[in-house]
């Protein structure tokens, strides 16, 4: 960042919507953060378990939150960016949970890049419901993977607030895939992402993208790489070219 040697604000949201199941534990990963400037902002769709009860009880940690019907999560996710004050954004998902050093480790990348604008990412710890370990996940930076999904999840991403002000956040006509859908533009626009060889996030497969929703999920894809370029073939020639010149740029 071009800033001075003052810490940056993070901001950390998390859409709720009847999360008490994991709700807690999301928070209390927030709460023992190693880094302490964090605003952390919780928009829930309405609830009517005891999700709004756990919110209530931590609002020590909690900078601003509001309960209110929404579009889908994507919709909820980009009210929290708008809400968001943050040098650095990042979301976590209410059946999910931050490494106590995460938001340290992206602090301390940021610091180093010297930039205004980037994408901080690291890897993924999964678990199943059951809170057995599954696998780690590395992002995959080969072409062919990222024509039909994301090379790393929004999750253990963290992005500069001026990149959102300039490209807007998720497009909600996109459905299950927005979040493909807004890699595609960071990747159009060469905003830089810088990874960092630890685990930040750790992941329950229990979420809205990675159980009974992958097939509408891919209907998504296909529907975003056609609007992007008019044809599925022209658009897999644009990302194959934007991507291979983006590695060969890291590479020399």
């Amino acid at each position: 960042m071009n800033n001075n040697s003052k810490k940056p604000l993070i901001s950390i949201i998390t859409v709720t919507y009847n999360s008490e199941k994991y709700l807690s534990a999301t928070i209390k990963s927030v709460k023992s953060q190693t880094y302490r400037d964090i605003e952390y902002i919780i928009i829930d769709g309405g609830s009517d378990d005891g999700t709004i009860d756990i919110i209530k009880n931590n609002l020590d940690i909690i900078s601003y939150w509001t309960s209110e019907p929404d579009e889908g999560i994507y919709d909820a996710m980009n009210k929290g960016i708008q809400a968001a004050k943050g040098d650095i954004i990042g979301i976590i998902n209410s059946d999910d949970w931050l490494q106590s050093d995460a938001i340290e480790n992206v602090v301390n990348k940021a610091e180093k890049i010297h930039q205004d604008e980037f994408i901080i990412h690291g890897k993924i710890a999964t678990f199943d419901e059951y809170g057995e370990f599954v696998a780690e996940r590395r992002p995959k930076n080969y072409p062919a993977y990222q024509l039909f999904s994301t090379p790393f999840k929004h999750p253990a991403m963290f992005v500069a607030r001026k990149t959102y002000e300039r490209l807007g956040g998720f497009n909600t006509n996109c459905g299950l895939a927005a979040d493909y859908d807004l890699m595609l533009r960071l990747y159009y626009d060469g905003v830089q992402d810088y990874f960092i060889d630890k685990t930040l996030t750790n992941v329950r497969l229990v979420g809205i993208s990675t159980g009974g929703n992958a097939n509408a999920t891919n209907r998504e894809l296909f529907k975003i790489i056609k609007e992007n370029n008019g044809s599925i073939f022209k658009s897999t020639v644009a990302i194959c070219g934007r991507i291979l010149n983006k590695n060969l740029k890291r590479i020399v």
